[in-house]
């Protein structure tokens, strides 16, 4: 009788354990979701620290021995110097932008605007060529007309612009409160991977620590190879369209970064500039700009593989696997999100098999068996 009352007893206990084991992880599920709710708004803000954090340390880092030993100083400077890099084109951009508008709106006011005339050769392209000819002549002629039937057409093309401006203005608001943050991550940024090894060292043992140095590297050379290659390579569009008198200088250098940066290419900024300088410039300094242009595009297939695979175990092209489908999927943050997650992948898999081969060298030969004789 008093086994069978334990043995109730005994069992009820275990209900009681079971139902509060999973109020618990209840109540932690629902602590988690609401703080992932919490955090999702300011994720990717939060994403963009964490890079620019890695990406700048060694030279936060440089600063400080510079200015004596002065963290906060250090992490003053690289911020406002960052903080110049991000708004310093974007000030000049919306200049620019608006003396265009304005010149363009006295020139449409004063019936001023001129269209420079078409090469002989256009009207001889097949099936378009007479077209092209008809709306240029009507723009030309008669602006005012022009707008009233066809300016529907221009509706849609000018909302994609503005969505692309609008979401390149979004980009740069996060970027630059992404700065701001960062600059308060480099003083305690040793005590955060510390605390991060400890988190992943129980989980995930000596490899996870790996894990964690092949990331930070990995968004280093991916900084380096990426966005200081499309810097040089904006700089250098920039001199030789100077150079080459072409008008709207900023702009022009601002969009080649911005598509470079984009791994779209800079192509699409260079190459309508070169054809534009054959119908608008002398030929000599339209043949000077295309010629120039040439090496321009060899800047990055030369340069970024060898940033890119400095100190780093990985192959470049699994880097640049998961650079443009890191962009494709997650926009910008992608080119450090796709390059990190494959890089950590293909280590584990490197990983996984280095340790099956050793584990079949080290492994006993299996004894043959000898055929049964008939």
């Amino acid at each position: 009788m008093d086994h069978d009352i334990s043995e109730a007893s005994s069992g009820r206990t275990v209900e009681q354990r079971a139902v509060d084991v999973v109020i618990r992880l209840g109540v932690l599920a629902v602590l988690i979701y609401l703080a992932v709710s919490l955090i999702h708004p300011f994720l990717s803000i939060l994403v963009w620290s964490a890079i620019l954090t890695v990406t700048l340390y060694p030279i936060y880092r440089w600063g400080k021995r510079m200015l004596f030993g002065s963290g906060a100083l250090s992490a003053l400077v690289v911020t406002l110097v960052s903080l110049a890099l991000v708004f310093g084109p974007l000030a000049m951009l919306c200049a620019s932008f608006v003396q265009s508008l304005e010149a363009l709106a006295a020139a449409i006011h004063g019936n001023t605007l001129t269209l420079p005339k078409l090469p002989a050769g256009i009207a001889g392209i097949p099936v378009i060529g007479d077209d092209i000819v008809h709306f240029w002549d009507l723009a030309s002629s008669d602006l005012s007309g022009f707008m009233r039937e066809y300016g529907q057409m221009l509706v849609v093309p000018g909302e994609w612009m503005l969505g692309i401006i609008a979401s390149l203005a979004g980009v740069i608001a996060v970027v630059a409160l992404a700065v701001v943050i960062s600059a308060f991550l480099y003083a305690p940024g040793p005590r955060l991977v510390e605390g991060t090894r400890s988190l992943i060292l129980p989980v995930a043992g000596s490899n996870g620590i790996h894990f964690l140095d092949l990331a930070g590297a990995t968004i280093r050379n991916v900084a380096r190879g990426v966005v200081g290659v499309s810097v040089l390579e904006a700089l250098v569009i920039g001199v030789v369209f100077l150079a080459a008198e072409v008008p709207h200088v900023g702009i022009l250098t601002l969009a080649a970064l911005v598509v470079s940066v984009a791994q779209i290419g800079s192509g699409v900024v260079v190459v309508p500039v070169a054809i534009w300088a054959w119908f608008a410039l002398d030929p000599l300094t339209a043949a000077f700009l295309s010629v120039a242009a040439l090496p321009i595009f060899m800047i990055q297939p030369v340069l970024r593989p060898i940033i890119m695979g400095q100190r780093s175990e990985t192959p470049v092209l699994v880097i640049f696997l998961g650079l443009f489908g890191g962009v494709i999927a997650y926009g910008l943050p992608g080119l450090f999100i796709g390059p990190v997650v494959l890089a950590v992948l293909f280590d584990l898999v490197h990983e996984w098999i280095r340790a099956r081969s050793a584990a079949d060298a080290e492994a006993p030969p299996v004894p043959v068996r000898a055929a049964d004789s008939p």
